[in-house]
């Protein structure tokens, strides 16, 4: 049986019944998870936090791309260097590291390559080898934890 994630949180009949925990788990263990992509989701782009009476919810990725530029996250190009990774000065530059259609689509999409927000600039990179994440956002998630390590001493 598969359950949406809007249908589901908008019954609460279910979410709070005998077994609504063994159902839930028992769907994620029996649905093959999908490969990781650039792209996101039905459920997350055209229904988060949807109500029952509305026909659409909220867009995670346009929460995530807004909610980056009201706290002036600088742009994807300006994270790659201060990991270690190569520049990004041009168009060209991107092929090596999203995949070539993509690379393509941020071209029609933004007029300079330094206008790509992090958000879907990280989503769009090529994983690193066994991870899910691109190197932009492997190095940001890698300094966060060793930030929380540390502490603020």
């Amino acid at each position: 049986m598969n359950v949406t994630l809007h249908e589901e949180l908008n019954n609460v009949e279910n979410i709070w019944s005998l077994g609504s925990v063994d159902r839930l788990l028992l769907g994620f263990v029996n649905q093959p998870s999908q490969r990781r992509d650039e792209f996101i989701c039905d459920e997350l782009s055209n229904h988060l936090f949807q109500s029952f009476d509305a026909p659409f919810g909220m867009d995670l990725a346009a929460i995530n791309i807004q909610r980056g530029r009201d706290h002036g996250i600088p742009p994807y190009t300006s994270w790659r260097q201060p990991c270690g990774l190569s520049p990004v000065k041009n168009w060209k530059d991107l092929e090596n590291i999203f995949n070539f259609q993509s690379a393509k689509k941020f071209q029609s999409i933004y007029r300079d390559v330094d206008d790509i927000d992090l958000f879907t600039g990280g989503l769009a990179e090529k994983p690193v080898r066994g991870g899910v994440v691109g190197p932009t956002f492997a190095c940001i998630i890698a300094q966060q934890f060793l930030n929380l390590r540390k502490g603020d001493r």
